[in-house]
């Protein structure tokens, strides 16, 4: 019992913080850097949306792989080309229009 004692209060010291004097902690600052301009305004942004949408939708209505190259790339490009093939693969009458 006595041994279990020791052990705790061994525990509970060990957890008491440091020796020296209390510090204050230092808190985060704000950033005091300006903040960075948008690659776009709220307008551009939109524009560059409705023209991918309807590129987009435009080529995936055909499957045109060469209309679909003007507006999509890597990952996202490779995807649809799978929908397309896919799409391809099924009889006429099981293809969505």
């Amino acid at each position: 019992m006595f041994v279990g004692a020791a052990c705790l209060a061994l525990a509970l010291t060990g957890c008491a913080g440091e020796d020296g004097p209390a510090h204050a902690r230092q808190t985060p600052r704000a950033s005091t850097a300006p903040k960075p301009v948008p690659a776009l305004s709220a307008a551009q942004a939109r524009d560059v949306i409705t023209r991918y949408s309807k590129i987009n939708n435009e080529a995936n209505t055909d499957r045109d792989r060469r209309l679909l190259d003007t507006v999509e790339d890597g990952p996202l490009y490779a995807m649809s080309i799978s929908d397309y093939t896919e799409t391809e693969g099924l009889p006429a009458v099981d293809r969505k229009p």
